[in-house]
């Protein structure tokens, strides 16, 4: 069902675009079984000093992600990974990459918490175990619905390891889905920061809002088909839309800037 929000949110980099774009990792938490764990905690050395093979990890001994469902009346429509701090150690979920020196790479994302102070996404760089070459934070603040967002980073020639992270301060609770690393070296910084924007209340009984950075020039609602159930041509930062009379389920909200550039996000009717 999701596969299409995934294909969808490559178009969040320059909208239709054809600059060459290499997704270097995603996972959409498909693929695994409501109750597996995706990983275990375990600590290292210092906060600095993480594993140096590429994949999930926790610095937090005893904390586990695992995967979860939204269902709607009995029926799961979507899967995703949840994370609860057993401590103040650990940096919520985090994986990491070998990535190429003086490439520009994008981190993309959904995320939310519950009653989010802090709630953020982060990238390090090391040279080694425990030498912080270079890091960026993109704090999303009080974001407890589902909300898409992007960070940017470029790795300099002394990157061994890159981590990627989302956390959140001082709750626990961290809940993440359709997490993507993507190669967007020669698509303009601008044209990916335009469209990040979220959508609320979500779950929904029917009435929701969209709200971005710039301008929303239009949407479209899609259903788990991917037939388009309802759009709209709009020139707000904020749009009440209604899906009072549409069957429950889930549905994916496409939301264009001005310039076209397009971002999707997903929303439960419920």
């Amino acid at each position: 069902m999701k596969k299409i929000l995934l294909i969808a949110i490559l178009f969040v980099f320059a909208g239709m675009i054809t600059n060459a774009q290499t997704v270097l990792f995603e996972d959409d938490f498909e693929d695994y079984f409501v109750g597996d764990i995706l990983i275990e905690g375990d600590v290292y050395p210092s906060f600095t000093a993480y594993p140096d093979a590429e994949g999930w990890f926790i610095n937090d001994v005893g904390r586990t992600t695992e995967i979860l469902a939204d269902s709607v009346d009995g029926v799961k429509v979507n899967q995703y990974a949840y994370a609860a701090k057993t401590s103040n150690a650990g940096y919520g979920i985090s994986m990491q990459l070998e990535l190429e020196a003086g490439k520009d790479y994008a981190f993309v994302v959904n995320a939310k918490s519950f009653a989010a102070k802090n709630l953020k996404l982060q990238v390090w760089a090391y040279e080694s175990d425990n030498k912080l070459a270079d890091s960026v934070v993109n704090n999303l603040g009080d974001t407890i619905f589902w909300e898409t967002d992007s960070l940017l980073f470029t790795p300099n020639p002394d990157t061994l390891m890159t981590v990627f992270s989302v956390s959140t301060w001082p709750t626990k609770h961290t809940w993440v889905d359709n997490w993507m690393v993507v190669d967007i070296t020669g698509v303009g910084v601008e044209e990916v920061q335009a469209m990040n924007f979220s959508v609320y209340p979500n779950p929904t009984s029917g009435n929701f809002k969209i709200s971005g950075l710039e301008s929303i020039a239009s949407y479209s609602v899609y259903n788990i088909t991917g037939q388009i159930v309802k759009r709209a041509s709009v020139d707000q930062n904020e749009v009440d839309v209604d899906l009072s009379d549409y069957p429950k389920g889930l549905y994916m909200i496409e939301a264009k800037n001005r310039k076209g550039i397009s971002a999707v996000s997903k929303i439960i009717l419920q």
